[in-house]
């Protein structure tokens, strides 16, 4: 027995170095192969990318890389942008520029999970992919703008790391790069998309805000707070929404304001929520409305906010789903919930 006791301590320790040890050594060539793929990229970057100056650069985007001594930042100039990785506190060991028109940029807008821009620089073989924005959809708060940052960093189509950004450590002046590509004349993204012509507007609080007025087609009040709510400040931005929706120019503030009173936890007010989307949803944005409706109707169906109507419901899911206009634009969630209701209605009790 005693024999038996101190063999399966041993296989005990014996388990526990040789993890120890797969740990270690996995660890350390991870970091060998990262250390290597950088160095050489640099030694490839010093003899292939002249980097520029400085002087006369614009950092916009900045973070520190999780678990390392490391930044990684890009800043642009007039014709420009500059990727640069390295110890926060010396030279970059790594450099790489491209010229604005020719930089590999997407943008990615949507809800939980968006991210928002990502920048690729390429260097022969090897890229460097730089993802950044906001997210939400995580707890504890699922409706909470977080901050968001990942660096991949690829040769050949192969993955050689991911190095997250700490949040904390992400200083971005959001479309500020949009702004200055739309400068020199460049008008969509690298997947084709065309840029947004919205007025880019400096983050300021409703009340020391002009009025509203149309620019560019739209309400400067609902511009200004998609500023807002792309820079990360959603509170701001639903003052100015309820700006534009009280300026009656457009119904996008309208809209804009309603989501967020109804599904933001740190704004939410449903009798506000209702009063902005029946705007949006009685009125004629065939883009907006069928949504607007969807959302208010859903209201109705399960009671959130309002007391629960069936009637009230049918209305408006009928709206989402195909009676809104002529458009064919219709909101398929908004059909699945008119199903539900008229299921409903027709159950035998």
């Amino acid at each position: 027995m005693q024999h038996r006791a101190l063999t399966a301590a041993r296989v005990d320790v014996m388990v526990r170095t040789t993890r120890q040890f797969k740990q270690r050594t996995v660890g350390s060539i991870v970091s060998q192969t990262l250390a290597c793929a950088l160095f050489v990229a640099g030694i490839w970057t010093s003899n292939a990318v002249a980097a520029t100056e400085r002087s006369g650069e614009d950092v916009f985007l900045t973070c520190r890389i999780e678990g390392r001594d490391r930044e990684a930042s890009v800043s642009l100039s007039d014709i420009g942008a500059t990727y640069r990785y390295g110890p926060s506190s010396s030279e970059p060991e790594l450099t790489l520029t491209s010229p604005l028109a020719d930089l590999d940029y997407v943008r990615h807008n949507g809800p939980a999970g968006t991210v928002d821009e990502i920048m690729t620089f390429a260097n022969g073989d090897t890229t460097y992919r730089f993802e950044t924005g906001l997210r939400n959809g995580t707890q504890p708060d699922p409706s909470a703008l977080l901050p968001f940052g990942r660096l991949t960093i690829s040769r050949s189509g192969s993955e050689l790391a991911r190095l997250p950004c700490r949040p904390d450590t992400i200083e971005r002046a959001h479309d500020r790069l949009l702004a200055r590509m739309r400068d020199i004349g460049r008008e969509r993204a690298s997947d084709g998309v065309g840029f947004p012509n919205y007025t880019i507007h400096d983050l300021a609080a409703a009340s020391a805000s002009p009025p509203c007025e149309v620019e560019n087609n739209v309400d400067t009040c609902w511009s200004r707070g998609v500023s807002a709510a792309r820079g990360g400040d959603l509170k701001a931005a639903l003052e100015h929404y309820d700006m534009s929706c009280a300026a009656r120019i457009m119904t996008a503030g309208c809209y804009e304001a309603g989501k967020l009173y109804l599904q933001n936890r740190q704004l939410r007010g449903y009798v506000r929520a209702r009063q902005s989307l029946v705007r949006t949803c009685d009125g004629d944005d065939s883009g907006q409305g069928p949504y607007a409706c969807k959302y208010l109707g859903w209201m109705y169906l399960t009671g959130t906010g309002v007391e629960r109507d069936l009637t009230q419901a049918f209305v408006a899911l009928s709206k989402a789903c195909f009676l809104h206009n002529d458009a064919i634009l219709i909101d398929g969630e908004g059909c699945h919930f008119l199903g539900q209701v008229i299921f409903e209605t027709r159950a035998p009790s």
